[in-house]
């Protein structure tokens, strides 16, 4: 096993930048960078490692690689400036990448540093605990739909009760813009949702899943050896405006630019791992096995559901029945993380101190820097690995589950 560290260089790229002076001149400025790359990755070297991999060794070795980037927009915008006294003295750009010009006009500014903060949302935490418990999953869980067949029965005795009460509600008050009543209207809508995300869809669903597991059930396949997977992701952005100051005298001026930063983290957990007695049945394939029970009774709790999207106590659980199970065997866990800082700056146009001359920007083009990391190490999985971060946003971050919490809401307030 030996570490090692190499290098490499993207050829730089250059641009001249041209201004045509009213007058008839070009002034030529330049070559200014307008692409450059340089990468470093550190990794280890294992010896005849193809070979020992076919003879079931197993390897789990840290790696890093870091990616510094410069480059610009494809289109560059138009630009122009003119003395205000007399807007034939002046000049137009006519070649070359706006900001880039005028960055390296501001002098001392130091557009490159991204200023988005370090995202503080726990994305390891969440990565591996849905990796924990993805580790032996089944194809197919139907644990649940055998659990609540009474309500099943109850639903396909009549399944548009709600859509019927609904219309009998609207008809009887349909000559009112606003009906009495209208909590009552307001309820039946509500009910209406409610039927079709948690009864109707979820058992169209079953029966699907059900169809396609009894016709595929010879194909699916269970190696001793699998890999369960986790991910999360964590973000931040900033978003300012500067002014940079340049030249003296009737040239004095400030430079204006828009800055847009990011950081976003995708952490990626993974645990490659061993069943000692993978039997495909019809109890693995449909979710039926004993260890399947604990968590199928909490999703059975009312509202179950509503309190996973916040906190994932169906993943704990999970996770808990999995490093318990004798059957299983972790060989290695790594975590990767995929660091991207981007900082974009556009000119957007230039304030002359005294006022002697304008600029006109019709478009605009930009710069973007970006620093880019991947890293990946061995992970040691823990009872404690299992318990997820609060995810609140989880709650309400599409339409389906803001319809789903207001339905929830009404029904219980109104």
């Amino acid at each position: 096993m030996t570490s090692r560290e190499r290098s490499y260089y993207k050829p730089v790229k250059t641009q001249m930048f041209e201004i045509v002076n009213n007058a008839g001149p070009i002034n030529t400025y330049g070559p200014f960078i307008e692409f450059s790359e340089h990468g470093i990755m550190t990794d280890i070297v294992d010896d005849r490692f193809h070979a020992r991999v076919r003879d079931g060794e197993v390897f789990n070795n840290a790696c890093k690689l870091t990616v510094s980037r410069k480059q610009v927009s494809n289109h560059v915008g138009a630009y122009r400036w003119y003395k205000v006294s007399d807007p034939s003295i002046g000049a137009t750009k006519t070649k070359g990448n706006s900001t880039l010009y005028m960055l390296d006009d501001s002098g001392g500014y130091k557009p490159e540093l991204c200023e988005a903060a370090v995202p503080t949302f726990d994305h390891a935490g969440l990565a591996k605990h849905h990796a924990l418990a993805n580790v032996d999953s089944t194809p197919y869980e139907f644990f649940e739909d055998l659990m609540e067949i009474k309500e099943t029965l109850q639903f396909l005795r009549n399944p548009i009760k709600s859509l019927h009460d609904l219309v009998k509600t609207y008809n009887r008050r349909k000559e009112r813009l606003v009906p009495r009543g209208t909590n009552d209207y307001v309820k039946r809508i509500a009910d209406i949702w409610s039927t079709y995300r948690f009864a109707a869809a979820p058992l169209m669903r079953s029966i699907l899943d059900l169809m396609e597991v009894l016709a595929t059930l010879d194909d699916i396949k269970r190696p001793a050896r699998r890999s369960a997977h986790g991910f999360a992701q964590a973000k931040s952005e900033a978003y300012k405006t500067y002014g940079a100051a340049a030249g003296s005298g009737s040239q004095e001026r400030v430079n204006n630019y828009i800055k847009r930063s990011s950081h976003i983290i995708d952490g990626h957990a993974s645990i490659y791992y061993e069943v000692s007695n993978p039997i495909v049945d019809l109890n693995f394939a449909l979710g039926l096995r004993g260890k399947d029970i604990p968590v199928v009774m909490w999703e059975v709790l009312p509202l179950s559901f509503m309190v996973d999207r916040l906190l994932d106590v169906k993943g704990t659980l999970q996770g808990l029945l999995n490093l318990a199970d004798p059957t299983i065997s972790l060989l290695a866990a790594s975590y990767t993380t995929k660091s991207n800082r981007k900082s974009q700056v556009e000119y957007t146009g230039t304030n002359y101190t005294y006022n002697v001359y304008a600029t006109e920007v019709k478009y605009n083009d930009y710069v973007e820097w970006t620093e880019f990391e991947y890293e990946r190490n061995p992970w040691d999985a823990k009872i404690a690995d299992t318990v997820p971060p609060i995810t609140w946003t989880n709650v309400v971050n599409d339409l389906t589950k803001i319809l789903d919490l207001l339905a929830i809401t009404t029904q219980r307030l109104l």
